[in-house]
């Protein structure tokens, strides 16, 4: 059963990823395009975590929102050549803070439905080639 388990994980992790990356925010899309998936499958207990590869905490900023702050020291140069609308400033910038954005749980809830279903129909075909191997 660990291996049809497994099997399923693996599945659910590539449709949660796709909803993950579909209801992220994008701006350049490029937050969306460094996400990956991992699956842990450990007694029948399914962990599928979707991260990106950014260092910094983007996802839980997105997902709580933030408050406003201060980005910078005084008289201090600011750069972000990477970014789409490249910027510099002399710091500090004053960002006003971001609203929640649950797109995670909108993922998840978008696929929830189709995923359980799956691995109800996979567990079913296992346990029903597992009664009639017995029977043989």
């Amino acid at each position: 059963m660990d291996e049809v388990i497994a099997g399923w994980a693996a599945h659910a992790a590539i449709v949660l990823l796709h909803a993950v990356q579909l209801e992220a925010p994008k701006v350049t899309g490029t937050f969306a395009a460094s996400m990956y998936p991992s699956v842990s499958v450990m007694d029948g207990n399914v962990t599928i975590r979707i991260s990106a590869s950014s260092g910094k905490p983007k996802a839980i900023w997105i997902r709580n929102g933030t408050f406003g702050h201060e980005i910078g020291t005084a008289g201090g140069f600011m750069w972000n050549p990477t970014g789409s609308s490249e910027f510099a400033a002399m710091g500090p910038v004053v960002h006003p803070g971001t609203h929640r954005n649950q797109f995670g749980l909108r993922a998840i809830n978008m696929v929830r439905t189709q995923l359980l279903s799956e691995l109800a129909a996979e567990v079913m075909t296992a346990m029903q080639a597992a009664v009639a191997e017995t029977r043989k």
